[in-house]
Formats: structure tokens, sequence, C-alpha cells
């Protein structure tokens, strides 16, 4: 049986041991998504929040975060979804700068989601990884200049 089938029988359960082997894989898995996302969109991404919340990594709530953010923008309130789950993913991986520098782009156009306080806070903690990721010493600088 091949990928989507699953889908189009209701095998849930194969569904989703399918997207578990895409573990680690994030290209490949959002590429899968993507491919996949005109028909099961909606189905695929619930059973990606099965996972994420059964397996408790960052790993799964990053991607799950990024195709809110990239893929179903359309949904009204994906922005702020996709924001929910990039903090999620940060809290089970609280040193992973890419995480922290994806929360930071919520305070960028054309939906400004993230509060100046906010930023501030995540600023501070990409610092406290790397003095000099220059995104965050950009906010720094702008705070300072305001």
């Amino acid at each position: 049986m091949n990928e989507i089938n699953f889908l189009k029988a209701n095998n849930f359960s194969d569904a989703i041991k399918l997207l578990e082997k895409y573990e680690n894989r994030e290209i490949a898995l959002r590429n899968f998504i993507i491919k996949n996302s005109e028909e099961n969109g909606i189905i695929l991404l619930s059973m990606l929040l099965d996972i994420a919340y059964r397996k408790n990594n960052s790993f799964w709530f990053q991607n799950i975060a990024y195709l809110y953010s990239f893929w179903f923008d359309n949904i009204d309130g994906a922005q702020k979804t996709s924001l929910f789950y990039f903090i999620k993913a940060h809290e089970l991986s609280p040193k992973d700068e890419k995480i922290l520098e994806a929360i930071l782009d919520f305070q960028l156009p054309p939906e400004i989601i993230l509060t100046h306080q906010e930023a501030i806070f995540f600023t501070k903690k990409i610092l406290e990884i790397n003095p000099n990721n220059e995104k965050a010493l950009r906010i720094i600088k702008m705070d300072n200049s305001a």
C-alpha cells in the first residue's frame, strides 16, 4: 500500500507509523506533508500533533509550527498557532538557537504577534547561547537606540 492510500482507507494507525519514520528528517517530512496537503493537510497536521504530544520532543513541534506558518498560513490564527508550537519546541530544547530565531520572526511584519517585551526576552535567551547572534544583536541595538 503506498503512502497516501493509508489515508484513503482511513488506516490512521499505519499513516501515523509512516509519519513517525520521518523523525529527524525535517526536509523529507515537510516535503511529504506539502505534497499531500491539498487533500489531506488537516488530517496530516492532526496526526503530527498526535505524534508530537506522545513523543514530546521538539522536532515534531518545530515542524508543526513551520507548517502552520508557511504552508497553512491561510487558516485564521495559523501564525499565532505557529508561535505557540515554536515556544513548545523551545521549552523542550531550550538551547536550540534555530528555534529561538524562528520565534523572533514573529515580531516582524506582515503579522506582528510577538510583543516587544517578548522579543527582548527571547533575544536574551539567544544571546545566552550565542553572544554573537546577529539577529539578536540587531534587536538589542534597535532597542537601545529607541
